[in-house]
């Protein structure tokens, strides 16, 4: 078995995170993307637990997002903790390109009709569209109030093949997104991806993860620490069963 060497820098959202006052504040959604601001820019992460159960958060830019049997799903949202924007400031999301679809091997090709369907995001009747062809779509955003932004968009794969069908096929999609904020002290964040799969072997959702990571995030290096490196470092639990795995 390969090991790759990490020299682990904690973030300063974790550093802050760890600190005891944190766990005073309202806990954050375990199987939410996780918003900080860190050096004047947004960043993403997920829930990890101490051995005491208190919440931290590691850093993370892929997520994995099943649809319902509807090719609907409103999961995973989008929280912080209180304080991470201005008040007041409004908080969203940018799709930075086509759906991707995934063929088994990568996610080179592009979503197109009719085989493929549409991914439509709506927050209530705010509606977006993933574009057809690569160019950057401004998302939703709502207000961070207090400082908080704890919300969920709602994603659906849309049939489009003539007629529509009442459900799209079964497929694995890539959504590549950019957190976005009007408040000065919040730029944006790096692109993250959703990995949305509609009636599709878990295990094959799986290899299409492994393949954002390998391909589409930082190398492994003394930069390029996973969540499960973290976890590792810190004898944490990820919440959702990505780390620990054991390999520093």
């Amino acid at each position: 078995m390969s090991r790759v060497l990490c020299s682990i820098s904690l973030p300063a959202a974790l550093v802050g995170a760890w600190a005891a006052p944190a766990w005073a504040q309202s806990p954050l959604d375990d199987a939410d993307v996780i918003l900080s601001v860190q050096g004047g820019a947004i960043t993403t992460g997920r829930v990890v637990l101490s051995p005491l159960g208190e919440q931290a958060v590691a850093p993370e830019r892929v997520f994995f997002a099943p649809l319902n049997e509807f090719g609907s799903t409103a999961n995973p949202g989008f929280d912080s903790f209180a304080g991470t924007f201005a008040a007041g400031s409004r908080v969203g999301f940018d799709i930075l390109q086509a759906l991707r679809v995934w063929d088994g091997q990568d996610f080179d090709r592009v979503a197109a009709a009719p085989a493929d369907p549409a991914l439509r995001v709506n927050f209530g009747p705010l509606i977006r569209f993933a574009p057809q062809t690569d160019q950057v779509v401004a998302g939703i955003l709502l207000t961070a109030s207090g400082g908080l932004f704890h919300n969920h968009y709602s994603f659906t794969a849309l049939s489009q093949a003539q007629p529509p069908a009442e459900v799209p096929d079964p497929g694995i999609y890539l959504l590549a997104m950019r957190m976005v904020s009007t408040d000065p002290a919040a730029g944006p964040s790096e692109p993250f991806y959703f990995v949305l799969s509609h009636a599709s072997p878990e295990s094959e959702a799986q290899e299409a993860i492994d393949w954002v990571r390998v391909n589409l995030l930082a190398p492994p290096g003394p930069a390029g620490c996973t969540v499960a490196d973290v976890a590792d470092f810190l004898g944490l639990t990820v919440v959702d069963g990505s780390g620990p795995d054991g390999i520093l």
